[in-house]
């Protein structure tokens, strides 16, 4: 059981202690260890170790370098495993190990269970936002965020365009006018694809990379291909009744099709381990769709994740004091791997080997790529590692690890 000390892996904990007996669970949880010795996830790694204890079950705690040398390995040892996946995913570092640890630990072979999917599910990823210290600001935020993607607030959208621009511009302050686009009449299109490609969580907003990169001619075409084969039915269906069910299906089709379950999958399949998603069992989902926004998905009382919580206090014997109990060292460092690639001199080097040779501009061919803007990227890289943004370096990373993959 890869425990993260959260209520979603807590709870696939406590069902499974009520089917198993204790001789057959274990659980694992990584341990993140930066260039420093520190440790970012020190409050996580505390928390399952409780919760083990709390259940009777050993627990082993695997380090994880999120380190130069960790990250070095990780994009020479597994290039066949990112070949497969096209793109590097931040996760690769720690659930790698893991995978390695279960193989060598599992002598008569096993599952692992993961906790992936319930965010997405229930909260739409949202509860990931989290960065304060005090639970009720989290809460505040998560609860806007679900907000801008509610019946009531599409309501708005399709009734009044005129209120959706001033929520807008209010965003374009906030956020900075970076992160939006020039909007078009097409208000529902701007809004779905929000949901989906936005880098900030924020409705009508975009994503800078894809601009960075993309030629407007590509853009344009990738757009329109969206439509043809996703977007279109979706946005001549969707209503008020059905939101949350169209909502679920962009977020199967997209969110959940993505790196974050992949390199979990991939990580232990490479050692022959099945991996376990409990919350992306159709069911769930389906359950979920149907879900009233009063539940936690709204501006009230209730808390965000509002089925997992009910679940945990009424149906199970979830150590809630321990689960709930939150440290501000669980949000600092929390952007480890993002300074590693700014920071940590030997990947730089080696990421600057790997970008700096010929062959860059071929993985961007064609019309939709700007190859002459992420050249500049690059350059920008080569020069100043601390100059370049989030968003570009984990482009820049992948963009790596597609070259070294590649045959």
């Amino acid at each position: 059981m890869q425990l993260s000390g959260g209520l979603d892996t807590t709870i696939i904990l406590d069902v499974l202690l009520s089917e198993y007996d204790r001789s057959r669970v274990f659980a694992v949880v990584a341990k993140l260890v930066d260039k420093w010795g520190g440790c970012p996830n020190s409050h996580d790694v505390d928390r399952a170790v409780r919760i083990a204890r709390h259940y009777g079950i050993g627990i082993e705690v695997v380090e994880s370098a999120v380190s130069s040398e960790g990250a070095v390995r990780y994009l020479e040892r597994d290039a066949e495993t990112l070949r497969e996946e096209s793109f590097f995913h931040p996760g690769g570092p720690l659930y790698f190990p893991l995978s390695d640890f279960l193989k060598e630990r599992s002598e008569n072979g096993g599952v692992v269970f993961s906790g992936e999917g319930s965010d997405s599910l229930q909260n739409f990823g949202f509860t990931k936002a989290s960065r304060y210290r005090f639970r009720v600001l989290n809460e505040m935020e998560n609860k806007l965020k679900s907000h801008q993607f509610s019946p009531s607030f599409f309501r708005l959208v399709q009734r009044d365009g005129i209120r959706s621009r001033l929520f807008l511009s209010f965003c374009r302050r906030y956020f900075g006018a970076s992160h939006f686009d020039t909007p078009t009449h097409d208000t529902v299109t701007e809004y779905l694809f929000s949901f989906v490609f936005s880098d900030i969580r924020a409705a009508f907003s975009s994503a800078p990379l894809l601009r960075d990169i993309c030629s407007t001619e590509g853009l344009t075409a990738f757009k329109g291909w969206l439509c043809e084969h996703y977007f279109g039915d979706v946005i001549r269906r969707i209503d008020f009744d059905y939101f949350y069910f169209w909502l679920t299906y962009l977020y199967g089709q997209f969110h959940l099709q993505g790196r974050n379950n992949q390199i979990i999958y991939s990580a232990f399949r490479r050692n022959g381990i099945p991996a376990r998603l409990p919350y992306l069992d159709f069911l769930v989902g389906d359950f979920l769709s149907r879900m009233p926004q009063e539940w936690g998905r709204r501006i009230t009382l209730r808390s965000t994740k509002y089925p997992s919580t009910m679940l945990a206090r009424r149906h199970s014997s979830v150590p809630l004091s321990i689960v709930k109990r939150i440290d501000y060292r669980a949000f600092r460092d929390c952007n480890a791997f993002r300074d590693m690639l700014r920071e940590n001199v030997s990947l730089i080097d080696r990421l600057r080997e790997d970008l700096g040779s010929n062959g860059t501009d071929a993985l961007l061919h064609g019309d939709c790529f700007a190859v002459g803007r992420a050249g500049r990227i690059v350059g920008r890289y080569m020069e100043d590692p601390s100059g370049v943004d989030d968003g570009h370096l984990y482009f820049l990373y992948g963009l790596a690890c597609l070259k070294r993959c590649l045959p």
